[in-house]
């Protein structure tokens, strides 16, 4: 197996890893894991690669279903590449219209989980003083 041949199944494995640490239920990488921006270039390089090393294939190499097929398995890694990252720059961040809070007014029910998993509602914290900040993502 050639050098470019390799390089762009490097860049397709790293396109599938990129996307998996998408899922919620993924492991925990301590770099990768801090945010979007990390799994977004890594899926990015990625494809780059696979991109290089089958344009480098196909200029270089011989036989016409190997470059067929290595064709079809860039085409396979950009695919799954753009949709990765269109569902994380555009579908996960569509957030719920604002709720308008005054200062002092009753606070409407919720329940939902902390940050150790508990689940904490609006009863559960009656009578207690308390702050509720939403994110999604990182600090």
């Amino acid at each position: 197996m050639s050098l470019p041949v390799l390089v762009a199944l490097a860049g397709t494995a790293t396109v599938f890893v990129a996307t998996y640490l998408f899922l919620p239920n993924a492991a925990d990488v301590p770099v990768l894991s801090a945010g979007d921006a990390p799994r977004l270039i890594l899926l990015g390089l990625g494809a780059g690669w696979s991109l290089l090393g089958t344009v480098q294939a196909l200029r270089l190499g011989r036989g016409g279903f190997k470059k067929v097929m290595l064709s079809l398995v860039c085409l396979a890694t950009l695919a799954l590449a753009g949709a990765s990252a269109w569902w994380v720059v555009d579908y996960s961040y569509r957030l719920p219209k604002a709720i308008e809070v005054k200062a002092l007014d009753a606070v409407k029910p919720f329940s939902g989980t902390d940050q150790n998993g508990a689940t904490v509602s609006d009863a559960s914290m009656k009578g207690k003083a308390y702050a509720m900040v939403f994110t999604r993502g990182f600090w």
